[in-house]
């Protein structure tokens, strides 16, 4: 049976290119992009204009970019093990901390709609790579411009690592935290192998 590990954390932690390290020329491990990768540039407007939207967007959005990921996965059965960049947990961590700008606490109903939505792809693991603020900052670079400017404020960050690490186990029964603020490319790779 394929086992699903999550990695999951904040902008810039570097769960995308751990994936694509660990899955380039290993015919045993698969991976599912990131949401946005599924998305085609056509985001919902943030922020929201009321929690009803803010809702909405996660039933009319997300769900559906998560059907496009289940049909990936279904795709990689013969794989041991498939690595997913991000899970169900990303939007929900998303929404709790959007409320430094929006205003809007749905954090509890998206936790709710999520956990009764059968189609989306369930974690056996969550690995959660986390970066101090000023590390994540420098990743970002010259980059920061492609990113919704919520993605690097630094108390949005905060609440958003808060929700997952207080959290995770709601949406996986093992999960791991690796700090990634010191440690070399190589010294990542190795430590996410070893959980995987």
């Amino acid at each position: 049976m394929t086992k699903i590990v999550a990695i999951d954390g904040v902008c810039r932690s570097g769960k995308s290119t751990v994936i694509e390290t660990l899955t380039r020329n290993n015919p045993k491990i698969g991976k599912i992009q990131e949401y946005s990768d599924y998305a085609n540039e056509e985001y919902p407007t943030f922020p929201p204009a009321s929690p009803a939207i803010q809702v909405e967007n996660v039933r009319n959005y997300m769900f559906q970019l998560e059907l496009r990921r289940l049909d990936d996965l279904k795709k990689l059965k013969s794989k041991e093990t498939v690595l997913v960049d991000r899970c169900y947990a990303t939007s929900c961590a998303f929404d709790y901390a959007a409320s430094v700008e929006t205003g809007f606490d749905v954090a509890a109903e998206v936790e709710l709609i999520w956990s009764n939505n059968a189609d989306k792809i369930q974690p056996d693991k969550i690995v959660i790579l986390d970066v101090e603020y000023q590390e994540q900052m420098r990743r970002l670079g010259t980059d920061i411009h492609r990113f919704v400017p919520i993605l690097y404020n630094p108390a949005f960050n905060q609440r958003f690592k808060q929700y997952l690490m207080q959290n995770a186990r709601i949406f996986s029964r093992e999960v791991v935290i690796i700090d990634t603020t010191l440690l070399t490319p190589e010294q990542v790779y190795a430590r996410v192998q070893n959980e995987i």
